[in-house]
């Protein structure tokens, strides 16, 4: 069509008649120049340029798709393409719109860059093929850098889920370790002829559950080298690929928080507290410097009636408008705690002081404070009585010969301590010498997966498996 327009194809103009039925009978002979008869010489005339036109047409369709679009071309000069596809050199001349011209003279105005636009043509070809090379290979590195991604993010993720899934594992068999040791130190300890065999060194039996249970072994500088590939080579054969460390703490040596909740242990659990924040001001004095304006008893009074069952505070008020203020709403629970974490909760608990509370209390504690394995702070925490030096006699006693019951403590307190009569007297804080309930830590570790679980249990009583009953289990 371009062509047609733009470089005056010759077309078979009708000439002109004078009536109406003449030019009917002239527009169909130029339909259908088959038809045309007689020896008129413009029936010829038009028959031959009908041809003619009819071959370029045909020639023109042939070559259509090989013609790219090109802007408008001066006056009297064609594009090469064009004139290298038309069909004629000389002769024929045609009228278009009324304007005329000369085929053979097109092709001599082509002529001269024939040989200059086909190499053009072909650079242009050549350009845009390698455009669309390095287009085809830069999405193909796209899509293929992608995939590679995702293959290997997938991939870490089932490992990651893989290893989750053994330290688990690993950690759980910790757990189930430190309940064995548990078991085997309670039944040893129930035995008479253990008993008697030990004799004053019964305390030598709390080692059993003290020293917990890891997986590898640690090694010393001391050990042989024999040893020490003797347990390589059990770990090798056990197809083992992680570790495992499992500590056990004895709960009765700490302070049980739970026991503010009921009136009748309120008032020694609050007296031991006080003592123990005071206590700690004394000797740490970091603590000291950073909690210098703090009221330990007013402090101790807000834990009391965050838990107990009444909405009324100790020091007088309502409990509910004491946490009104706060930006975060949180109003008491007024029943016991669950886990050592909700004492966050507590008006005037940071995380300094939960730290502290945390190491040396618990929720799920005995009804009184073993003074055989207890620490220097907590037994110092039980009278205003008890200095420094008391403390070092105290765990030279007990590990010498652990204390019998509470009266034992007392009596040696009064006698070997010289303390007064009203020792432990007014408030009296409960105390016991034997251990009913542990916590086991586990933690397995696979690679740089780890997993922890943490249980509660009672050595005292047993569960349905045989071992000691579970009170609380947790696993993160």
């Amino acid at each position: 069509l371009w062509f047609v327009s733009k470089c005056q194809i010759p077309s078979c103009q009708k000439p002109k008649v004078r009536n109406k039925a003449e030019e009917v009978r002239q527009r169909k002979r130029i339909r259908n120049p088959k038809k045309l008869q007689g020896n008129n010489d413009m029936n010829r005339k038009i028959a031959r340029v009908t041809r003619s036109n009819a071959k370029i047409l045909r020639l023109l369709s042939a070559h259509f798709l090989r013609i790219r679009h090109r802007p408008t071309p001066a006056a009297g000069v064609w594009s090469e393409s064009v004139v290298r596809s038309f069909p004629y050199t000389s002769g024929s001349r045609a009228t278009t719109h009324g304007t005329e011209i000369g085929v053979t003279q097109a092709f001599r105005v082509g002529a001269s860059r024939q040989g200059s636009g086909l190499m053009a043509d072909r650079s242009n070809e050549r350009g845009i093929a390698l455009f669309l090379v390095l287009m085809t290979v830069a999405m193909i590195s796209v899509v293929l850098i992608e995939i590679l991604y995702t293959t290997n993010v997938q991939r870490f993720s089932t490992q990651n889920v893989g290893d989750g899934t053994k330290a688990y594992y690993l950690a759980k068999t910790g757990i189930y370790m430190g309940m064995l040791e548990l078991k085997i130190h309670d039944t040893l300890s129930k035995s008479p002829i253990i008993k008697q065999a030990l004799g004053d060194n019964a305390a030598l039996l709390d080692l059993i559950w003290q020293l917990g249970f890891s997986y590898p072994p640690p090694f010393s500088a001391a050990e042989g080298i024999t040893e020490k590939m003797a347990v390589e080579s059990i770990q090798k054969k056990s197809n083992i690929d992680g570790t495992i460390v499992a500590t056990i703490e004895d709960l009765s040596s700490k302070i049980n928080l739970n026991l503010l909740a009921e009136e009748k242990t309120r008032k020694p659990i609050l007296a031991q507290l006080t003592n123990l924040l005071i206590g700690e001001k004394a000797r740490n004095e970091n603590f000291a410097k950073k909690y210098v304006n703090l009221n330990a008893e007013e402090l101790v009074n807000n834990i009391a009636d965050y838990i107990d069952f009444d909405g009324e505070r100790i020091q007088g008020g309502d409990e509910d408008a004491l946490y009104s203020g706060s930006s975060i709403v949180q109003l008491p629970l007024n029943r016991p705690f669950v886990t050592i974490s909700q004492v966050r909760g507590v008006k005037g608990i940071d995380e300094g002081l939960y730290q502290f509370f945390s190491s040396h209390c618990t929720v799920f504690g005995a009804q009184g404070i073993n003074v055989n394995t207890a620490s220097a702070a907590l037994l110092q925490s039980i009278s205003t009585e008890l200095a420094e030096e008391d403390l070092q006699k105290i765990l030279d006693r007990r590990n010498r010969q652990p204390f019998k019951d509470q009266q034992d403590f007392e009596k040696f307190a009064r006698e070997e301590l010289f303390k007064s009569e009203n020792f432990n007297r007014d408030p009296e804080v409960p105390l016991t010498t034997s251990s009913g309930r542990f916590s086991i830590r586990s933690q397995g570790q696979v690679g740089d997966v780890v997993r922890t679980i943490f249980v509660v249990v009672d050595k005292e009583k047993t569960g349905k498996d045989g071992g000691p009953l579970v009170r609380y289990w947790n696993s993160d």
